[in-house]
């Protein structure tokens, strides 16, 4: 059976939540996100196979949160005006 991505969700990140990775010597690293009432996982579709396909994930979702952490922090700075373009503009809805 061929794995496939699957999932759908939403966080809304509070003071609460926790994120860690765990490694293990010759398994994929476990992303983890776990608040009060929610707890997310990921991980490689094949735990002990890791391959180019998930380090092509792994650079992507890097990328997505440093766009992520970079927008955080220039909302949080309101001295910081610029937009950082690097990300996709939802704000016209789904790209």
């Amino acid at each position: 059976m061929e794995a496939k991505s699957f999932g759908s969700m939403s966080m809304h990140l509070d003071e609460d939540a926790r994120i860690d990775c765990c490694t293990y010597p010759d398994c994929a690293p476990i992303l983890t996100i776990d608040g009060i009432r929610f707890g997310f996982t990921i991980t490689a579709a094949h735990r002990r196979l890791c391959g180019p396909v998930d380090v092509a994930n792994a650079r992507a979702l890097a990328e997505a949160v440093a766009v992520y952490l970079a927008e955080v922090e220039r909302l949080a700075n309101p001295e910081n005006s610029a937009a950082d373009t690097s990300g996709r503009d939802c704000s016209k809805g789904a790209a």
